[in-house]
């Protein structure tokens, strides 16, 4: 290793009672050129009370580098029960032969006396067995191989400077730095050296940095006589300007017609640089360095000695009008004759309506209990308290300072009845594998009159003192699991997009993280794919929570804290709409009439109609009246030909300003006499026009100015020359024979 740090040789698992443990004969420890040190030992299943393995590690005759820690041995942790541990060591040396300075190995430890060792043979260690008949060649050393590892080299201001490892050291061996300086097409041999000794791992060359602009590679060729030769991988060693944009998780953005949409950030960086970086958004798109300032653009990244740190670079949509919207960030620098660009795509829709806003509906804190927070509950929900199936709290003693419930940990629990946090199979628990039938169960339920929105569920959640197995998935269902059942689709956690490999789908688990000290780690889950789920009035969405843990040891809890479900606020729903019909009454007027039921503080009712059912506007409005039955006529529909298709909803508001929504219903008026037919249209010749009962036509530019009008006899088509007409669009009008005004719209190319 390269940097400083601590090591272990063995992790030792001794089942107790077993006499023997690991012993080390005759071998060698060969020197490191790295910063760390390694221990020979370290226990394993012994700490926190629980043991389960009385470690036993010797080293006989062993030379030994400068690399083991002079103390030798190590704990686990400050709980670690030393008195069941047999690490020993006899005769130590070091790589020269001379006796291993032991004066600081931790008090512990051993160092053997020579009847001490007695019985350590292959006679008693094995009760007899003889691994040296398993096979002929078991016990007989093979022929080591050359084998070079972790070749890499690391540019300075002025060189470049190479390191690699022998996996087996031996004497003689030449190894021969090549570089190349034509992008791989000839090496020429740079340096060569011979090891001198069977003890030594580490070698370097140097060599100057390449000019630049340009690159070269590099290549280690080890050989000896009687051995095969081998080469490394071929490294590059570069001086031309590189700029990396780093995206993680970049979706498509989405705005409404009232603000920007939200900002998503990457990483950007660039070495080797001879000029600054400028970043270009496309049109439409803006770009920071602080999620504040927006109004720069293009952003210059200053070099700094040829490099730039990494930058986070914020994007966010910002278009005037709706529409779809997609393109490139440029990032760009240029030096040595040449330009070097770095792009991230982005695309993203700009809707004419403002985005929903998503609330907190309802939270568990889960520190002190499993109470909901009647503070943050959003009203129009029920107060409801988790369930666990299977699953049972920290009985408290196994780990004192993980108790059921705590402000640290949050809620602990495993799946052995006796609360000791054990989750193998041979204790009754799931084990590494998720089972429909261990679960944590929450769930959300509107009050009378009211439905809700569920977009989201969040928890913050981890598992103590593991990493074997430790898997979570969320599953939700509208029937209590009895005839609908369906995982999250994915979400977010604190480094971005989950992968979809493990996106918290109970086929496709996230993979939680061992946190000792409590859990931090949160997930934020979509459901429905983030279109959310509808939970009508009577209704109960239910959330389960699967966990499963691969350690067969206790202490092992899962920890839940701060779970949160977001989404639409509930709406109050008390009028209901017994009946909603609509009908064409005459040319021009469709008619809405509706009963109702239960009308409770409404004030009001608001018609609105839509021609695509999916955009509406508010056409007439009528004060609610208690309980009875409503008509409004809709007297100015829209500019079309035939048919006409329409959509209306009734919108109640309350009194307290809150809305629901009826069901929309459509209407298709199908009568020759409502309607004006225009063809060609677009015309760029002649245009015919015909309506039934007109006795005129008019046709009207855009100003407003009447630019032709004919009489019509005998419902007579109306042939009209238009090439004298400028292009653009124009509206026809007719005056029927009761004096009623039609109009429609017309296209001249």
């Amino acid at each position: 290793r390269s940097v400083n740090g601590n090591s272990y040789i063995t992790a030792a698992n001794t089942p107790i009672g077993q006499t023997y443990g690991y012993l080390f004969r005759d071998c060698k420890i060969p020197a490191n050129t790295g910063a760390t040190l390694y221990f020979l030992g370290r226990p394993w299943n012994n700490s926190n009370g629980s043991v389960t393995s009385n470690t036993k590690v010797v080293f006989f005759n062993t030379a030994m580098s400068n690399s083991i820690n002079p103390l030798g041995w190590t704990k686990w942790d400050a709980t670690t029960d030393t008195s069941v541990i047999t690490y020993a060591e006899f005769k130590s040396k070091n790589l020269d032969g001379t006796p291993t300075d032991v004066s600081k190995r931790v008090g512990w430890s051993k160092q053997f006396t020579v009847t001490d060792t007695v019985g350590y043979n292959i006679q008693n260690m094995f009760n007899g067995w003889n691994p040296c008949s398993v096979r002929t060649d078991f016990c007989t050393s093979p022929l080591t191989e050359i084998a070079v590892s972790n070749f890499k080299g690391v540019k300075s201001v002025a060189n470049a400077n190479f390191s690699w490892n022998i996996s087996w050291a031996m004497t003689g061996i030449t190894y021969e730095l090549y570089k190349s300086i034509n992008n791989k097409a000839s090496f020429s041999l740079l340096s060569s050296s011979v090891s001198t000794n069977d003890t030594a791992i580490n070698f370097s060359g140097v060599d100057a940095v390449p000019p630049a602009g340009s690159t070269y590679y590099y290549v280690v060729k080890a050989y000896k006589t009687g051995y095969t030769t081998t080469f490394t991988d071929t490294i590059p060693i570069s001086s031309t300007p590189t700029i990396n944009a780093t995206v993680n998780s970049l979706t498509n953005f989405l705005q409404g017609s009232t603000a920007p949409s939200g900002s998503q950030t990457y990483i950007v960086s660039g070495v080797n640089l001879l000029n600054d970086i400028t970043i270009t958004a496309p049109a439409n798109y803006e770009i920071s360095t602080d999620n504040t300032s927006w109004n720069v653009n293009p952003i210059t990244l200053a070099q700094t000695s040829g490099n730039v740190a990494n930058t986070t670079i914020y994007v966010r949509l910002n278009a005037t009008s709706a529409g779809n919207y997609s393109g490139n960030i440029v990032h760009q620098t240029s030096g040595a004759g040449a330009t070097y660009t770095d792009t991230v795509s982005v695309s993203g829709v700009t809707q004419s309506t403002p985005l929903l806003t998503f609330n907190l509906l309802q939270q568990w804190k889960l520190v002190a209990d499993s109470s909901d927070d009647a503070a943050t509950r959003a009203v129009g929900l029920e107060v409801t308290q988790p369930t666990l199936n299977k699953l049972y709290l920290s009985n408290g003693i196994q780990v004192p300072a993980i108790t059921a419930y705590s402000t640290t940990y949050g809620q602990a629990f495993g799946a052995k009845a006796n609360g000791d946090g054990t989750w193998s199979t041979s204790a009754g628990g799931p084990g590494s594998t998720l089972n429909r039938t261990y679960y944590e169960q929450f769930t959300i339920k509107p009050s009378s009159g009211f439905s809700v929105r569920v977009d989201s569920f969040i928890a913050t959640t981890a598992f103590n003192n593991t990493t074997s197995g430790i898997k979570f998935a969320v599953v939700y269902s509208k029937s209590n699991f009895t005839t609908d059942s369906a995982s999250v689709t994915g979400g977010r956690d604190v480094t971005g997009t989950l992968a979809g490999t493990a996106n918290g789908a109970f086929a496709t688990p996230i993979i939680l993280t061992n946190q000792t000290t409590g859990p931090t780690a949160f997930y934020a889950l979509a459901l429905n794919a983030g279109n959310g789920v509808n939970i009508g009035v009577g209704e109960t969405l239910t959330v389960r929570l699967y966990y499963a843990c691969g350690s067969g040891n206790p202490g092992r809890y899962a920890m839940l804290k701060d779970v949160q479900v977001k989404g639409l606020a509930p709406i109050n729903l008390p009028v209901k709409i017994a009946s909603y019909e609509l009908k064409a009454v005459s040319t021009n007027q469709v008619q809405n009439t509706w009963t109702t039921t239960n009308e409770i503080n409404v004030s009001h009712f608001n018609v609105q109609r839509s021609v695509d059912g999916k955009e509406f506007k508010t056409v007439g409005t009528l004060a609610a009246k208690g309980v009875g039955n409503y008509s409004f006529y809709d007297n100015q529909l829209p500019i079309t030909t035939n048919p006409l298709t329409l959509y209306y909803r009734l919108q109640s508001v309350d009194k307290d300003g809150s809305k629901s929504y009826s069901e929309i219903k459509q209407l298709i008026i199908r009568d020759e006499q409502l309607a004006i037919s225009i063809y060609p249209n677009p015309a760029n010749n002649v245009v015919t026009i015909s309506c039934k009962n007109a006795k005129e036509v008019f046709i009207i530019d855009y100003l407003g100015k009447e630019i032709c009008n004919k009489k019509i006899i005998n419902n007579q088509q109306s042939i009209i020359n238009v090439q004298r007409f400028s292009k653009g669009i124009y509206v026809v009008k007719t005056i029927m024979n009761n004096g009623e005004i039609k109009t429609a719209k017309l296209i001249i190319e």
